[in-house]
């Protein structure tokens, strides 16, 4: 429940940043004049930058988490596959669709 209304808030006080950043802007611009474009692309490229750089990091997690699964997968795959070249069995039995379907009888 705690993380759920963690998150909640957190996202909420995100969004209202944002906002508070949009009606800044357009307060500057309308009582001292200048380009809206230019403090709208300096509000959005430190927004840009941290949504890059926590996509990155949620890439590096999952694959630091599911490469040894990954990694184990591919080894099991490239074993039956030399295995099966050879024209033995698996350790386990006869491989049948990629799928050990019991130990084999001597």
């Amino acid at each position: 429940m705690w993380e759920l209304v963690h998150t909640t808030m957190g996202r909420a006080i995100v969004i209202l940043g944002l906002v508070n950043v949009a009606i800044g802007i357009h307060l500057f611009t309308s009582l001292f004049g200048g380009s809206f474009r230019f403090f709208a692309l300096l509000a959005a490229t430190p927004v840009a930058c941290l949504a890059l750089i926590s996509s990155i990091t949620d890439r590096l997690s999952w694959q630091s988490s599911h490469g040894a699964e990954m990694m184990d997968d591919h080894a099991a795959t490239a074993a039956t596959a030399a295995a099966t070249a050879d024209g033995r069995d698996s350790p386990a039995g006869p491989i049948q669709g990629g799928k050990s379907i019991g130990p084999s009888a001597p």
